[in-house]
Formats: structure tokens, sequence, C-alpha cells
């Protein structure tokens, strides 16, 4: 049913709705899908925002380089409309290093398990006891966490929801953009953009980090030969190259990656080294799921 969301079709956002509320309610019976529709069709509605909240939580989108397009512009559109409140960024320790250097920005911890339905689901439980305060404003950027605005997580009147799928081909505007029209929209903010705010890190050699992941749907990678020739040009630098492991499915085709940029390239070597500017650097994989950048 992912798929449905990842084509970016305002026709399947409804197919999407309609299948997923009565899939939750299969699991969670808790929820009904007809309310769970219902809901829907009014927090999908825009409503400006006028009252002065305490604290804003921003919600993640889970995956790096969604957060980046567009959490952090209405991150950035969140800190200048409510400049008295506190910002909290709501998501899995890894996203929130994207943040971390800015200190307006607090984090709530919460991982997304990608795992059954019932796992997936239990994000919006535990985002209900996060969300359960009466002085918020709660932004949703289509996030998975509340599985693209579909899981009710707090009051409906202290809801925000950016349905970033929703205008598809009817606009030239990409992420980043359309974020940036709603939060001027909603929040009244103008020309908010993306950002990013790592912490200072610990002197260190440099390392170049990578990820080929897709987000298990092959439409978004990027054609051949785009990897081999990305890890043969960067090889040049001499710096150490991370290859992010990713998933399951990830491991072989990362080495397939590896063994026609060394067929390319004689300074790339199978023995995951680099030999640039006579100096051998290792290339490391690392099995640690940071690089997860299919928006």
């Amino acid at each position: 049913m992912e798929g449905l969301a990842d084509r970016f079709e305002p026709a399947l956002c409804d197919v999407y709705v309609r299948l997923f509320a009565g899939a939750a309610a299969q699991v969670a019976p808790a929820w009904n899908a007809r309310s769970l529709v219902a809901r829907y069709e009014r927090v999908r509605r825009p409503r400006p925002v006028s009252r002065e909240p305490r604290r804003v939580f921003v919600l993640s989108r889970v995956t790096l380089g969604a957060d980046v397009a567009v959490t952090s512009v209405l991150l950035s559109a969140a800190k200048q409309r409510f400049s008295r409140a506190e910002i909290v960024f709501v998501g899995p320790a890894k996203n929130y290093e994207l943040f971390a250097g800015d200190p307006a920005i607090r984090h709530a911890p919460l991982e997304y398990r990608r795992g059954s339905l019932t796992e997936r689901l239990a994000a919006a439980t535990e985002l209900q006891r996060i969300l359960d305060d009466p002085g918020i404003i709660v932004i949703d950027p289509d996030s998975r966490l509340t599985q693209l605005g579909l899981l009710p997580v707090c009051n409906e009147e202290n809801y925000c929801f950016f349905e970033s799928r929703a205008r598809g081909p009817a606009t030239d505007l990409n992420l980043p953009e359309l974020a940036a029209e709603w939060a001027e929209q909603i929040l009244g903010v103008q020309a908010a953009r993306p950002f990013v705010a790592v912490a200072a890190e610990p002197q260190q050699s440099a390392t170049i980090a990578m990820s080929f992941g897709v987000g298990d749907n092959p439409a978004k990678r990027i054609p051949d030969p785009f990897e081999a020739e990305l890890l043969s040009l960067l090889g040049q630098t001499g710096m150490r190259l991370a290859i992010d492991a990713g998933a399951r499915k990830c491991v072989r085709r990362e080495d397939e990656v590896i063994g026609v940029a060394s067929s390319r390239d004689e300074e790339l070597t199978t023995g995951r080294s680099v030999t640039a500017d006579g100096r051998r650097q290792s290339v490391i994989r690392d099995h640690t799921p940071f690089g997860r950048c299919a928006i």
C-alpha cells in the first residue's frame, strides 16, 4: 500500500486512505475505518493557525532526505511563527541529528519500526502518549508516524496536516517549495527554506558517507551506471568511503556496484580500498541504517 502514496498521484491519496483505514481497523479494533476516513477528510482541509501554543511538535517523515526537503522547511517556519514556543522534533534519533546543532529545536525520541503492520502502527500509539498535552500544536508533514495523516494522535484542533502528495502533476513546484507554500498559507510565514544544523563533530579523519537506499521503491533509483561512476569518482578523493548497508536487499547490490566501479577504475579495488594521490583509504560498510534517504 505504501506504493500508492509514493507515486504522488492525488487520486491515489483517497485510495490509500480507504485501503489503509480498513487494514488499520482490522489490526487495531479501537480504530473504526469509517471514522478514520471521515477524520482524514476533515484534517486535510487547510486551516490557518491563529493561536499561540506553549509547545509545537513537528513530526519526522522518517527518511532523512524527506526530513531535509520537507520537515526542515516546516521546522524553520515553526521557529519563525512561534518564537515564544518550545519547538520539538518527534522522530528517530538518527533523523534528529540533522537538527541537533540548532538550540531552538528539542527532540522527542520515537522510532518507526519497519516490520509487520502491527509494529508500524505502534508508532501512532506511542505518539499519542507524547502529544497528550492540551497546550500544543502538532505539524504533520505527511509522516509515516501517523501513516500519512490517517491515524489520530491528538485533538483535531491542535493538528495541522500538510498533505504533500495531493498536488501531484498539477504543479511544477518541488517538495520544499510546496512545503513553503503550505507554511505561508497555514502559518503565515513567507519563504521558509530547508536547512540542516548538525552538531559539532569531534576531530577525526575525513569520511564520505553514502547510501544507495531507495526505500524499497526501485522507481526512485537513478539508472546505471550512476552509482558505480559516483563511487569511482569519490574514490579518487583519497577520503575514506562509508557505504550504508541498509536493509536486507541492499547488500548484494552494493557488492555489485563496488565490483563495477572497480572494473572501471583501477584505483578502486575489490579489496575495499581506494588508492588516490599515493594513499590507501579503506572503503567500509556501515550497517547502521543512517542513510535511508528516499524522499
